[in-house]
Formats: structure tokens, sequence, C-alpha cells
């Protein structure tokens, strides 16, 4: 299970440095994530135009983990989605007969907007509370309460590494 530390509307103004953050619960095979940042116009087309300032990073597996990036100034509007890498359906490199079935979820998307344009001030203060924690634990009632991510409880482990990226 794979979150981003966001509002529930979906919607972030992150602070001028970018700080955002996302939360992996548990997995029985850890996978790594791509993540990918897109401008809004460019996502709504469903085309890259030459212009668009595309970013996209592929971070390790961790299992259940707090994951802090900081990406720099958000300019514009941007589609931030994150998804496991999860390989290939197709390969027959398994002797299991059935290993052709796979638990694909959607990836995770939010919009990303210039620091100022929308509401999130505690959801920053939270980020930026994770932050100070970075190569520590934190406790999952805390993830949990700063972030309203109650339908991930039973995924997230007591205590979460926080990885700072």
């Amino acid at each position: 299970m794979l979150a981003h530390l966001v509002p529930s509307n979906g919607e972030f103004s992150p602070a001028s440095d970018g700080l955002i953050g996302l939360v992996e619960g548990q997995a029985a095979s850890p996978r790594p994530l791509a993540v990918s940042f897109k401008p809004l116009r460019s996502w709504q087309a469903g085309t890259t135009d030459s212009g668009a300032t595309i970013k996209e990073l592929q971070l390790s597996a961790q299992g259940p983990s707090v994951r802090l990036l900081r990406i720099g100034p958000v300019k514009e509007p941007m589609v931030w989605e994150s998804a496991y890498l999860c390989g290939d359906a197709t390969s027959t490199s398994s002797s299991d007969p059935l290993a052709y079935i796979q638990t694909i979820s959607p990836p995770a998307l939010s919009l990303l907007k210039p620091a100022g344009v929308s509401k999130g001030g505690a959801d920053r203060l939270a980020l930026q509370k994770l932050a100070s924690a970075c190569g520590a634990q934190v406790s999952r009632e805390q993830v949990i309460a700063a972030f309203g991510l109650q339908e991930m409880a039973a995924a997230l482990t007591p205590t979460l590494p926080v990885i700072c990226q």
C-alpha cells in the first residue's frame, strides 16, 4: 500500500523547498517505486509538450517507511504520480503456473501547486516535523494522526523509518 502525505483532497502546496512525502505499508515482497512529476497542462492533454519539465525518479525498495523528498520549488501545477515497479507480468521464469497473476494497484496521484496557492499549512508542518526525524523512527500513530490515514493502519508497522532522499 502506498499513499502520498497530502490533504484528503489530493492537492498540496509544498513550501519553497519542495518537501513532499509518501508512506509505504507492508508488502510480501517490497518493490522499487517510480515517481514522476508532470506539468498539469501536459498530463491533462495526455502529451508531453517540448517545453514541459518532467522529472522522474526511481526509489529503491524499502518496505514500510515514510519517505521524504525535496523536489525544489513548484512553479506551476504539477501532477505527482507514484507507483510500484512490479516487473513484467508476461515473464515465464517462474515454475508457478499462476505466476502471471499479479496484484496491481493504481498509482498514487496528487496535484502539487505553487507555494501559497492552496491550503496545506498543517501538512507542511507535519512534513517538517517528520524531516527532523530523518534517519530515525516515528510511530505509526503519529503518521496516521497527522495525515488522516486511518485506512492504512493495518498495513503499517508500529514504527516506521523516516528516509530522506
